[in-house]
């Protein structure tokens, strides 16, 4: 059987003495669908980490980075 799936996590933590926030991102990429009857995907078996930091002030100001690794080819992203 031949699916896709996103698994993932995220978790927040407040930075004691500020109004921020730094947030925890965890994802897993799976797609085993057969190649030849579905569009050509780059994230076939990959995990996303990332952090997002918020700092709650009058502008919004965000930041998001994160990083993604192909499991097959051992490639970072």
């Amino acid at each position: 059987m031949s699916r896709q799936a996103l698994r993932g996590n995220t978790g927040t933590i407040g930075l004691g003495g500020t109004a921020a926030d730094l947030g925890l991102i965890a994802e897993h990429l799976r797609d085993t669908r057969d190649l030849t009857k579905t569009p050509i995907t780059v994230f076939d078996d990959d995990t996303f980490a990332g952090l997002g930091l918020t700092l709650n002030d009058s502008q919004d100001t965000e930041l998001l980075a994160g990083l993604i690794r192909d499991h097959r080819t051992s490639a970072i992203q």
